[in-house]
């Protein structure tokens, strides 16, 4: 009797041991396993190297930071939208139902699309020319919704100026852009009245689509001493076209990207986009652990940036000044960066 009993309390206090050691191997399990997946995905207007350049930088920048060590972010296959509306709209609607934990974009038309459909998922612009205007954030204090972004609005009367002191008997400046993309009309709102105060006519030439942008520049031959090419990714899409004609027909062009004097425009002063991608990673980092986009202001890259493609002055026969050359910050040639030719 006494060894049934000894034995039954042996058999309870052995299934004692197994369902508590199961308890910690379950705890142990869960300790060790990864966190959840936080999910970011990026959502371009269009394809071309500035913006794929700009992608690229912000998921680098991403994976550099303690929050990505510390936590599992996943940077998702990018979306791209191709230019058009209603591709643009049918991709947003697959976003917001697939739930990512943040949305990059590239492209103000893609994230008028996205702001329309979520008050939830936080979503990031790189390079929003003028955010208010565009209707996606309150003031540039702050969005009070969703959203938050770095800016590329460009120094307009910096531009002009340096364009004046290379071209001093300059007096018709053509310019083409897509009178849809609502960053570029609030980008000529402030282009015309600087141009009017230096004395500069304006011409203007607006398309719908990159397939129109050939023929824009062609109707501007003639008609004008330079071309202004402002931030518009309808535009900058179709850039090697209107380069190859401008430069045929010996019209120096302006533009607002280190990308687009690379390939042949003969100057451009504005911002560094890879510092652009750089805060726009940054700010997403913030949203991440925590803080409200609503909050957040507009973020600007500090100092403009002066870049300038001496194979095309050497094309076009231009003579650059001695005080435009010292504020010079890079020199291209064939596509490529070279030293200071007049060092």
């Amino acid at each position: 009797m006494k060894h049934m009993v000894f034995r039954k309390t042996f058999l309870y206090i052995f299934a004692f041991l197994l369902f508590f050691i199961s308890i910690l191997s379950c705890n142990n399990s869960s300790n060790t396993s990864e966190p959840k997946a936080i999910h970011i995905v990026t959502f371009q207007v269009v394809e071309f190297e500035l913006i794929n350049n700009m992608r690229r930088i912000f998921e680098e920048e991403l994976q550099k930071t303690d929050f990505a060590k510390d936590n599992n972010l996943q940077c998702l296959p990018y979306k791209d939208g191709h230019n058009d509306i209603n591709l643009i709209n049918q991709i947003s609607d697959q976003l917001i139902a697939d739930k990512p934990d943040l949305i990059y974009v590239l492209g103000t038309p893609v994230a008028q699309a996205l702001v329309q459909r979520t008050n939830t998922i936080p979503i990031v612009q790189g390079a929003v020319t003028d955010p208010v205007s565009a209707k996606l954030a309150k003031s540039w204090e702050g969005s009070g919704r969703n959203y938050a972004a770095s800016t590329d609005f460009p120094p307009v009367m910096a531009q002009f100026k340096i364009l004046k002191e290379i071209f001093p008997n300059a007096k018709n400046i053509g310019t083409i852009y897509n009178s849809g993309e609502a960053n570029t009309v609030a980008l000529m709102g402030r282009v015309r009245p600087v141009l009017q105060n230096m004395g500069f006519e304006l011409i203007e030439r607006s398309v719908t689509g990159t397939g129109e942008v050939s023929s824009a520049t062609t109707a501007l031959i003639g008609k004008v001493d330079a071309i202004y090419v402002p931030t518009d990714n309808t535009v900058v899409a179709a850039l090697p076209s209107l380069l190859e004609i401008a430069n045929d027909n010996m019209i120096p062009v302006m533009a607002s990207t280190k990308e687009d004097v690379k390939i042949g425009a003969l100057l451009a002063l504005g911002v560094s986009y890879n510092e652009l991608s750089v805060l726009a990673a940054r700010i997403a980092i913030r949203i991440l652990e925590g803080e409200n986009p609503a909050k957040i202001p507009i973020a600007f890259a500090e100092n403009p940036y002066l870049y300038l493609n001496h194979e095309t002055a050497g094309k076009l026969g231009v003579e650059i000044p001695d005080e435009v050359k010292k504020k010079v910050s890079t020199w291209f040639k064939n596509g490529e960066e070279i030293p200071n030719p007049y060092n």
